[in-house]
């Protein structure tokens, strides 16, 4: 289960410029949606108006590399398609781009710790028009 956090306008302070999902709902929510089905499921939520959508998923299976590789390490080698990673591998299979890796995400054995932070740009956003220049 992926957990998107969508903010209300009054939490526009709190986000990145670069990195903020660029989404307001007129009240605060989340947005539970099954991790196979993330992207058809924005695509429900008026997909015209979600710019991008960030994500963090855990590195499920970095345990059994931990002594051999840095996390880093390990989600190159899932992106180069050299390792699967049932978590990694699926979300760049929809569409996501890795950016990074986070440290200390969620207490997880399995991931000793670690996730990707990733981001998805919508190719189907259309910025509003502003009413003056149209």
């Amino acid at each position: 289960m992926l957990v998107l956090r969508i903010l209300s306008s009054s939490e526009s302070h709190l986000q990145s410029p670069l990195l903020s999902p660029v989404y307001f709902l007129p009240i605060d929510q989340f947005v539970c949606l099954c991790s196979d089905s993330v992207v058809a499921s924005i695509q429900k939520l008026q997909c015209h108006l979600l710019k991008r959508m960030v994500v963090g998923g855990r590195l499920y299976n970095y345990y059994k590399q931990a002594n051999k590789m840095t996390p880093r390490e390990y989600a190159q080698k899932v992106i180069t398609g050299e390792m699967h990673d049932p978590v990694l591998s699926f979300q760049l299979k929809n569409g996501f781009r890795f950016v990074k890796v986070l440290p200390d995400y969620l207490y997880d054995r399995r991931s000793v710790n670690y996730a990707s932070f990733l981001e998805w740009v919508n190719p189907e956003y259309r910025q509003k028009s502003s009413p003056i220049l149209s």
